[in-house]
Formats: structure tokens, sequence, C-alpha cells
């Protein structure tokens, strides 16, 4: 999330709240909400993977960001300066692996456990392009949620590509990135997801 705009600019308030709308946070709440209620067994079982898949997934790396925020470590949620994202991603990593364990430990339907292996998988990937390069974690978190949603649920989803131009605008237009670096995390969070879940689909079945 970013530090809205103070600038009377609507065009650039617009790309503001795009970028906050579509931020990474956002998407993984609504992505472990519909793997984890549709796919889930039902009643309490479905409750605590939601809780396992939200608390790992979303919540704790979040929580750290916060933390970051709020001791002035960075200037903003979004953590703009790419040598200050090396230290979130790796607190994420092992937020991952921790829920992805214990999804698998509880029987997890295939669908969620893919869900935390692209998250992780990912990130492992953003992390080892940071230390030389920044990537956009929000294209690639856009990319990553419409391919898991046309691979599991229907492939209807997949229009939802027409939302990567918009959010890759939204990124370049606040200066958080370079043409060229929302186009690598569209594109490639495309392709490792679909790999991904593949992968998980082939294991499981």
């Amino acid at each position: 999330m970013l530090k809205k705009a103070a600038i009377n600019d609507p065009v650039h308030q617009f790309a503001w709240y795009i970028s906050v709308l579509f931020n990474p946070t956002t998407l993984g709440v609504v992505a472990v909400s519909v793997f984890s209620f549709m796919f889930g067994p039902g009643g309490f079982e479905t409750f605590v993977l939601f809780v396992i898949s939200f608390s790992f997934c979303v919540f704790f790396p979040f929580l750290y960001l916060v933390y970051l925020k709020r001791s002035n470590t960075v200037e903003s949620l979004d953590v703009p300066v790419r040598a200050q994202r090396t230290i979130p991603y790796l607190i994420a990593i092992i937020s991952y692996i921790v829920g992805l364990a214990l999804l698998i430990w509880y029987n997890a339907p295939w669908q969620l456990v893919a869900l935390l292996v692209c998250y992780l998988g990912n990130t492992l990937f953003i992390v080892g392009v940071n230390l030389f390069w920044k990537i956009s974690a929000h294209a690639m978190g856009v990319g990553a949620v419409i391919t898991g949603f046309g691979m599991v649920l229907s492939p209807a989803y997949f229009i939802g590509v027409v939302l990567l131009p918009l959010v890759s605008w939204s990124r370049i237009k606040l200066d958080m990135h370079s043409r060229n670096q929302v186009i690598a995390g569209s594109i490639l969070s495309i392709i490792l997801t679909a790999v991904q879940f593949d992968l998980v689909f082939r294991i499981y079945n």
C-alpha cells in the first residue's frame, strides 16, 4: 500500500487507488478465502484451513511490514527502496514454509497446498531477482491469482489478464517501477504459477 499522493492530480490518485486495490496483501486475502472455502472439507476443518492459510500467507508477512513502517525503517508499506525489500521477502518466505508445512500436515486439499507453494516459489524467485533488480510484486501478484483461478476454478477467469495492463500502468505512473519491471513481473508470474499448480496437481493426483 502507498502513501496517498498529496496533490490534486486525479490521474495520479486513480493510479494510487488501483495500486492499493490490487496490492499483494489484498489479493492474498481474496485468494486464500476463495480456495479455503471452495475446496475445504466443510465445517470447522475448513475454518482451521482458512486460519492457517490467512495467518501465514497474509497476516504475518503484512504484520512485519506494518512493524517496519511504524518503526520508520521503510518509507511505506510498499517498501519502494529495493535494498530494503530483501528482509521482508525472507520473513514472508519463512512464514510461507511454516504455513505450507501445517497445511500438508492437516491434509489440506491440493488446491490450497498449491496456492501456498506458489506464494513460496514466486517469492523465492522475487528475492533472487531483487538482489540486482526491482521486479514488480504487484504485477506478479495479479498474474499469479489470475492464473491460479483460471487453472483451478474456470478458464473464464483468464479474462482477468486485462487487469495486468491497468495495474502495470498504475505502478509506472506512481514511479514505483519501470515498464520492463512490470512486464517481467506479469509474464513470469503467469509462467511460474502455471508450472507450480501443474506440479502440485500431478503430485496429488
